[in-house]
């Protein structure tokens, strides 16, 4: 008090202070000042938790009052101290400027109260609005235009007083089981007011939390546009304000910070109290995916389409006219896309015969679909070529559409024209060349079998009249002399032998084939009795496996037997213990197989093994002509299989074989 009283100097006039008056009780003095003082706390307490209020909760619900309030309240507070302050210090002066410079204030805030008092009548709380605050106000304007009678019969009639809150209800449902998210956003706050589970799921906020946001706030700072979510959602809010109902897309964010592209409709809700936006808000992201992945695969396709080696159209199947052709298409006719599209094939002079686009028109009207098409064409410098295409007919948009593969075949069916010309040409040539291949042969089987013949009769005179020499003059002719005879006498038996089998290999190719199941395990054995029936001084172990059939011509394969198994027998002679095996090659059930352990032979000289009169071996260690195998050779081949030789020096040889369709496994 005493540093107040140095800097307030006391006021003019002699004024003594109010608390030194005679008729002040000290006791009642103290209870004044106390109260001023208590009373000036108060005030000051109380402006500072508005003050706080005003800066901690943006949506308060008076916020537009605080600073009139907060004014008030402090001249409050100084009127009160001041009343203290002049118990003991008479600056009255200095108090009535306090309480005229309160009342300047004090009248100020009164008018900001009025000028604030409606808009904040209007304004909403941040809890969620009850279903009857979201009844359009024409409920109201109704009961007013029923008349005296109308609103009489309200008042005393219970049903009808119920009947607002059952519409509340059912609007409540409404809107709470709307398949959209539904929020209502009040302006004046820019916060919701209302919101259902919808745009709880849609966000991933529940309901206290998602009420204490505002529109912008749950947006994505940056839309896809690139704009301003504050910006451009101001501007779409105004327009929703201004009677518009606007719809657009928009990207939220919910509660995770994750996108969601959804769709927006603003509509303005008629309210007495407050500007209210209701917006219907429908996730549109799955929607917009599919539209991505719709648009990729038109563009696949269409590259697909584009870059298709072949030519390819798609036209109209009415009056003719091309929707899309494709690269191919540009190369083959010589047109550019922009002169083709729109026009038809007709219009563009490409059809040579008009009528053939009718007759493909008809097979399609049959089928559905053409395939292998020829039809002659032309292309844009007047060049005409042939076409094969195949079309299909498909439906879009309630039109037909023809959609047409094209290639140029002129070069195919020219060449496959020269190819006809050349097989028959070929033909011929083959027929005339094996007409004289045929007659050759019967030519040369005729001669080989004449000279065979006729060779016989000079052999023998030659092997008889040698034998006669020895008989009767051999003892008056030298030694050298009967040398000479002996081997006059064994080269023309061996010149019989080989007659014999010139014979039996003409005979082979003449003979007439006649297949039928055989018993080769039998013939084998037949064939292996009678040669150890000529040669009794030989034991010969021979192994014929059982079941040996096929299906080929007895005669002949008894040949091929014989043939075999007396070169078998003859190249194990030098053997001590011989062994002969006849059966099928283990692993293999058509290759059939003629094995023994005898001389062998060079695996390098095996070419020469089924020519006439090529031998492996010295005619002195084992005789013979040369002739067998290469019969061998020729019955196989006349029965459509092959055989071949495997072995080696000393080690015995095999002689593999098929017969017929029956294939070579080896």
């Amino acid at each position: 008090m005493h540093l107040l009283s140095r800097l307030l100097p006391p006021s003019s006039g002699g004024f003594t202070p109010g608390g030194q008056s005679e008729l002040w009780d000290g006791a009642l003095m103290w209870l004044d000042a106390s109260a001023d003082l208590v009373i000036g706390a108060a005030y000051l307490l109380l402006s500072l938790f508005v003050l706080w209020c005003y800066r901690r909760r943006s949506e308060f619900p008076l916020r537009r009052m605080c600073v009139p309030l907060v004014a008030l309240l402090l001249v409050g507070v100084l009127t009160q101290w001041f009343d203290v302050f002049t118990l003991w210090v008479p600056a009255y002066w200095t108090a009535g400027g306090v309480k005229a410079v309160a009342a300047l204030v004090s009248l100020a805030a009164a008018v900001g109260f009025v000028s604030v008092m409606p808009r904040t009548l209007r304004a909403r709380s941040t809890e969620p609005l009850e279903p009857e605050q979201c009844l359009p106000a024409d409920a109201e304007e109704q009961r007013l235009q029923a008349g005296p009678e109308g609103r009489g019969r309200t008042s005393d009639a219970e049903p009808a007083a119920a009947a607002p809150s059952e519409a509340g209800r059912w609007l409540h449902a409404l809107v709470e089981y709307a398949p959209e998210a539904i929020i209502v956003l009040d302006l004046a706050l820019d916060r919701f007011c209302l919101v259902n589970e919808n745009a709880c799921r849609l966000f991933g906020l529940p309901r206290s939390e998602l009420l204490r946001c505002g529109w912008i706030e749950l947006s994505a700072p940056v839309q896809p546009d690139g704009s301003r979510a504050e910006t451009s959602g101001r501007e779409q809010l105004q327009a929703a304000a201004r009677g518009e109902n606007p719809v657009f897309e928009w990207t939220y964010r919910d509660g995770q910070a994750r996108d969601v592209v959804c769709e927006t409709r603003l509509t303005c809700l008629p309210s007495p109290y407050a500007s209210l936006l209701r917006a219907s808000i429908v996730d549109i992201g799955e929607r917009k995916r599919v539209e991505t992945a719709l648009r990729e695969s038109e563009a696949k396709y269409l590259t697909v389409f584009r870059t298709c080696p072949g030519s390819l159209s798609i036209s109209n199947r009415e009056d003719g006219r091309y929707l899309e052709v494709n690269d191919a298409y540009e190369r083959l006719f010589e047109y550019s896309r922009q002169e083709v599209i729109g026009r038809s094939a007709l219009q563009l002079g490409i059809w040579v015969d008009p009528t053939d686009r009718q007759r493909l028109l008809a097979e399609l009207a049959r089928s559905g679909r053409v395939h292998g098409f020829e039809a002659s064409f032309r292309r844009k410098d007047g060049a005409v070529w042939l076409g094969e295409l195949s079309a299909e007919t498909a439906g879009f948009a309630g039109t037909q559409w023809l959609v047409v593969a094209l290639r140029d075949v002129s070069r195919q069916r020219q060449a496959e024209h020269e190819i006809r010309v050349l097989n028959a040409e070929l033909e011929q040539r083959v027929q005339r060349r094996t007409a004289e291949l045929e007659a050759a042969n019967h030519e040369l089987e005729s001669f080989s079998y004449s000279v065979s013949h006729d060779l016989r009769t000079p052999v023998r005179s030659i092997q008889g009249f040698a034998q006669a020499l020895l008989d009767e003059y051999g003892a008056q002719l030298p030694e050298p002399g009967k040398c000479y005879l002996r081997r006059i006498r064994g080269a023309t038996e061996r010149m019989a032998h080989l007659i014999d089998d010139l014979l039996k290999l003409a005979r082979v190719a003449r003979l007439e084939l006649v297949a039928q199941p055989v018993d080769l395990t039998a013939m084998a054995r037949e064939v292996i009795e009678q040669r150890q029936s000529v040669d009794r001084q030989r034991h010969v172990e021979a192994e014929i496996e059982e079941g040996l059939v096929a299906h080929c011509d007895a005669r002949l394969m008894r040949v091929v037997l014989e043939n075999l198994i007396d070169n078998a027998w003859k190249f194990t002679s030098q053997t001590p213990t011989a062994r002969i095996e006849f059966g099928h090659k283990p692993g293999s059930g058509d290759v059939f197989r003629v094995q023994d352990n005898g001389a062998g032979f060079d695996v390098s000289l095996a070419h020469k093994l089924f020519v006439a009169f090529q031998r492996l071996h010295a005619a002195d260690d084992f005789p013979g002509t040369g002739i067998g195998l290469a019969t061998v050779q020729r019955i196989i081949h006349r029965h459509g299989g092959r055989i071949w030789a495997e072995g080696s020096i000393g080690h015995g040889a095999s002689f593999l074989f098929t017969l017929g369709a029956e294939k070579d496994k080896r």
